[in-house]
Order: C-alpha cells, then structure tokens, then sequence
C-alpha cells in the first residue's frame, strides 16, 4: 500500500494553512462591514467617489425613416428610366417599398453610389406587384434609379435610423 506524500503533523500545518486562506478569502467577499478610521481627507475622496453618478445612456428603438420616392407612368407600352437626386445613407440599413401596375409590367431598382453612373446588377427586379425588399448598403452618398416598362409605378427607400 502506498503512503501519502504528507504526513504527521506536517499534513496538519497544510490543512490549517489552507482553511484560513480560504476562510480569508470568503471574508473578503462578505461586502460591507465597519469602516476602518482613516483621516477626514480620505473619506472625503472616498465620498466624492461613490457619489458620482453614471452617465445615463438611452437607447432608442430605431425606426425606418424615409429617404427618398420616386414614382412614374411608363404604359402604354413604354419604357421609362428615372433617376433620384442623391441622398445620404447612414446606417446602411434600407427597405425599398414599392408598388408596380400593369399587364406585362417590368421594374429595376438599384441603390447606386453617387460616384458611380454605371448600373450594375438591380436591387430589385419585380414583375406587377406591391411589396418590400431589403438590401444593405455602405454609408455614403447614393441615387436611386428605376427602370420600368408597361408599367405605373413607385417607389420609396426607408433607412432604419
């Protein structure tokens, strides 16, 4: 049988030891007792310490706010293209609400950076209905550009701010 690395009194003087730094330890835990004397400068800093308040934050529940519409009249069987003056987006965040009307009627949307003239692949491509699609964007400077056909439409971009 083998015998414990410790023992005697030895193995008495570790336990003891290690039940008062645990027993010190869980004192110091034990939250607010008497105040220790200490000089009045001290407890005036302390004071002015635990007196200050923190700074309340309030946090407001975003909402879509929007940003820019457009709208258009591209039947009898026309094609139309309307581009938006620019506007800011912030947070990047966007809606794009729109409704579309007509027989065989066709609509591109595109969110476009102020910088580019370019129209790339369409945020949006919607066949005659009314609905919401989202999309997110960089912040920056943007126009909105609609391309419809056959067609009574419109168009609002909403940011959620």
């Amino acid at each position: 049988m083998r015998e414990p690395i410790v023992s005697g009194p030895i193995k008495w003087i570790f336990i003891i030891s290690a039940a008062i730094l645990i027993l010190g330890f869980i004192a110091s835990l034990g939250g607010e007792g008497e105040e220790p004397t200490t000089t009045t400068e001290a407890k005036r800093v302390r004071e002015r310490a635990t007196t200050t308040e923190a700074p309340t934050t309030t946090t407001e529940k975003k909402q879509w706010t929007p940003v820019v519409y457009l709208s258009g009249n591209s039947l009898p069987a026309e094609r139309q293209t309307v581009r938006s003056i620019d506007f800011e987006l912030t947070t990047g965040e966007i809606r794009l609400v729109y409704t579309i009307e007509g027989g065989d009627a066709l609509a591109n949307m595109y969110i476009v950076k102020s910088d580019t003239r370019e129209l790339d692949w369409p945020d949006v491509y919607a066949t005659r209905a009314s609905d919401t699609s989202y999309a997110t964007k960089s912040p920056g400077q943007y126009y909105l550009v609609v391309q419809a056909a056959n067609a009574k439409w419109n168009v609002r971009v909403e940011e959620l701010r």
